[in-house]
């Protein structure tokens, strides 16, 4: 299969079904977490969909640890009447039967689970398991903690990164880290919070400051609809904005996320991204 694969929003059930033409197989697998969301096909049709950590094909044993994903369609009725449709309880075996999509050229930006994608066919509840599976299942529960002074962080294994809280710039802050690739401890983006906390409120005085300059003129319009422009001035809207959402990639780039306790925005918060360098690569409102 060579040819571009159609996005969601280009493709309906017909397509879907085309798209997976390859062998039928029976499978146990185990998730990370259970299906949460749905994209929408061009003819109102909802894809369902969740990964798989690791397999075992019924048929030959063989053992896989290679990720994988299944997909499935439901009509409006369908989505309206059974939500997801299946549903797949993180860390316990799961016995299913799907159909493997045939190998294609992967663009660039997509990731190498789209070459192990199936669709699936039927979930068999019989209770069928596998010994190397649950070893697996046994060591993806162990906590996996990182302790320090700056603070404590646990992996989220269903998202790679470790998360925690932390008191930084007069503010309880929620951390997320990225996992290193190779799952080494501590992982890499620990380093670069090392770094930026190092230095927390002269950089958190510098966010606020840009962010203040280049979000006034739409302060100045969210105030305005409110009837409350009058108020707004550079102490007012400085004073306003808090840190209380931060995440670090491997490479040490940064999403930092500012509310206002003045709720200028009406709940939105301020995107800040920060290149490893320090340079502020760009500021949006979100949520």
């Amino acid at each position: 299969m060579t040819n571009r694969l159609k996005t969601p929003f280009e493709k309906t059930r017909d397509d879907f079904e085309e798209e997976f033409c390859g062998e039928i197989v029976e499978f146990l697998i185990f998730t990370l977490q259970n299906v949460t969301g749905a994209a929408s096909l061009k003819d109102g049709c909802k894809m369902p969909s969740v990964h798989f950590k690791a397999s075992v094909n019924v048929a030959t044993q063989e053992f896989s640890e290679r990720e994988g994903r299944l997909e499935w369609v439901l009509t409006p009725e369908e989505f309206e009447e059974k939500r997801w449709g299946f549903s797949f309880e993180p860390y316990k075996i799961h016995h299913i039967k799907c159909q493997k999509r045939p190998f294609m050229e992967l663009e660039p930006y997509m990731s190498e689970v789209a070459n192990n994608c199936y669709r699936l066919l039927e979930y068999i509840e019989d209770g069928q398991s596998d010994g190397r599976l649950e070893a697996l299942i046994a060591e993806y529960v162990k906590p996996v903690v990182i302790k320090d002074s700056i603070g404590e962080f646990t992996l989220n294994r269903a998202y790679s990164w470790f998360e925690g809280n932390m008191d930084l710039a007069g503010s309880k802050v929620s951390v997320m880290l990225d996992a290193n690739e190779d799952a080494s401890l501590p992982p890499k983006s620990f380093g670069h919070l090392k770094t930026f906390v190092r230095d927390i409120d002269r950089r958190d005085s510098e966010i606020r400051d840009v962010i203040v300059k280049e979000m006034w003129e739409t302060a100045e319009d969210w105030l305005t609809s409110d009837g409350d422009a009058e108020v707004l001035t550079e102490d007012y809207f400085y004073n306003s904005l808090y840190l209380g959402e931060l995440s670090i990639s491997e490479a040490g780039d940064l999403t930092l996320y500012y509310g206002d306790k003045e709720d200028i925005f009406a709940g939105h918060a301020v995107e800040v991204l920060v290149k490893i360098g320090g340079e502020i690569a760009s500021i949006n409102l979100v949520g």
